[in-house]
């Protein structure tokens, strides 16, 4: 936020100055109501993520190979709203930084870290999903294997977030005293050409591309599980010959289950990634003028979007296991 949009010219009363932004920066109606949104997110996602891995740990039989990489995407999100939601929240509600420069590299590169982990995680269950519903006799899941796959995640998001660990700074506000540390911002240093480009490549790499990878990979998978055609010779049989009370009709009851809560991710994922995307595309065109007197609320949404994803997922697990059992906790149990 600009000072000179609160008071015209740069400030000479110290003084007054510092009343005007204390008063610009107490929060009003909508910050207490951003606050309560937060804390919501805050509360449910460190419960609901924690509750995840503690049941994957806790139960040996729910140790599947499925199951190893939603506990990675459980940590994932754990880590972005123990870490990164706090100071996210008050600089929404106080527009500015409080916490100093290394932390505002290390915030928002964790924070960056953790986006990518998610999305690289999804990846590799659609295509997990994909080879053991639609190729079960060419292709053969192993915990080990899902475990050097999470490791290579982790590895690529720490090296493609090293940008954000680079360029991101604190900026003191212009119209402000020097010695001022109110409305300062955390954002990156970088030239706007260069900016643009790394939003672009962020929004294809981070954002299109695995979308359009999963839109692939579950599309199949819902022909598979969808058609007359179970994916074995044994099921077939045992569907053929027991009916629909049979072992392998369950089965395959549970797979498109499965398969339902896990699109359900994706979609969750796509929905409240988009705005946040969307807003970084049109500030570095220089076509938010384009939104408004919408632009603040806008982006406040934005970022409370992208933290809800990191909550909702134990909800979904949760609210989507219970046409199958109604007392179970998770639905990571039912992935196989």
């Amino acid at each position: 936020m600009d000072y000179n949009g609160l008071h015209k010219g740069p400030c000479f009363d110290r003084d007054l100055c510092m009343q005007e932004v204390l008063e610009y920066m107490r929060p009003k109606a909508s910050g207490w109501i951003l606050i309560l949104l937060y804390g919501m997110i805050f509360v449910i996602g460190l419960v609901g993520n924690f509750l995840v891995c503690f049941a994957v740990w806790r139960n040996p039989s729910m140790r599947t190979v499925t199951n190893y990489f939603i506990v990675n995407l459980a940590l994932a999100d754990f880590l972005v709203i123990l870490i990164c939601l706090p100071s996210t929240v008050i600089e929404d509600v106080a527009m500015t930084w409080f916490f100093g420069r290394i932390m505002c590299k290390i915030v928002k590169y964790l924070q960056a870290v953790s986006v990518a982990v998610s999305v690289f995680t999804l990846s590799c269950i659609s295509l997990e999903r994909f080879y053991a519903i639609c190729y079960p006799l060419s292709f053969k899941s192993t915990p080990r294997r899902a475990k050097v796959m999470i490791v290579v995640t982790w590895v690529l998001a720490l090296l493609m977030a090293i940008p954000d660990l680079i360029c991101l700074d604190t900026q003191h506000n212009s119209g402000l005293p020097a010695d001022f540390s109110l409305l300062t911002t955390c954002k990156p240093t970088w030239s706007h050409s260069i900016q643009v480009g790394v939003q672009c490549f962020n929004l294809l790499v981070m954002y299109l591309l695995p979308l359009g990878f999963m839109f692939c990979t579950y599309f199949r998978i819902v022909r598979c599980l969808w058609s007359n055609n179970i994916p074995t010779e044994s099921s077939r049989d045992q569907l053929h010959s027991n009916g629909s009370n049979s072992a392998a009709e369950n089965q395959l009851r549970g797979r498109r289950n499965a398969a339902k809560m896990l699109i359900a991710v994706v979609v969750m994922f796509c929905i409240c990634y988009l705005p946040v995307h969307l807003l970084n595309i049109l500030g570095y065109a220089n076509a938010l003028d384009l939104i408004g007197d919408y632009i603040t609320l806008l982006a406040l949404m934005s970022h409370w979007l992208s933290y809800l994803n990191s909550a909702i997922n134990p909800v979904i697990y949760n609210y989507m296991s219970m046409p199958i059992a109604p007392s179970a906790q998770f639905a990571c149990k039912y992935i196989t």
